[in-house]
C-alpha cells in the first residue's frame, strides 16, 4: 500500500485482519517494522516508513513474509518497489483534502 501520512494505510490494515478473523487490536509497526498476526490465515504487516532503500527493506528478511504462508501487507510499498513480484496488488490511498472537487 502506498499513500501519504494518515491516508488510511493502518485502518485498511484493520480491516483485512477483522475478515482473517484476527482478535486484537492491529497496530501500524513503523517502529518495530513487522508484526505478524495469526488467524484464518497468517497477516504479515510490514511498515517500510523508515526504510532508507530497497537492501536496507530486503535485509529484514522481506522475503519470508513475501513468499511464504499467509497474506503480506506492506505500508509505503513505494520504499522498495523493485522488491516485489509482478503479481502482487498495489493500493494507492489518498486523504480527502488531497482529492480536487469535480465542477
Amino acid at each position: 500500500m502506498t499513500g501519504e501520512l494518515g491516508a488510511g494505510k493502518t485502518c485498511l490494515t484493520q480491516g483485512i485482519a477483522l475478515g482473517l478473523g484476527i482478535e486484537g487490536y492491529v497496530r501500524s509497526p513503523t517502529f518495530v517494522l513487522m508484526t505478524r498476526h495469526h488467524g484464518r490465515l497468517t497477516l504479515h504487516h510490514v511498515d517500510l516508513y523508515r526504510m532508507g532503500s530497497a537492501a536496507e527493506a530486503w535485509d529484514l528478511g522481506l522475503d519470508e513474509q513475501l513468499f511464504g504462508d499467509g497474506i503480506c501487507v506492506i505500508e509505503w510499498a513505494d520504499r522498495a518497489t523493485e522488491l516485489f513480484p509482478e503479481d502482487c496488488l498495489w493500493i494507492h490511498l489518498t486523504t480527502a483534502k488531497t482529492l480536487k472537487p469535480e465542477r
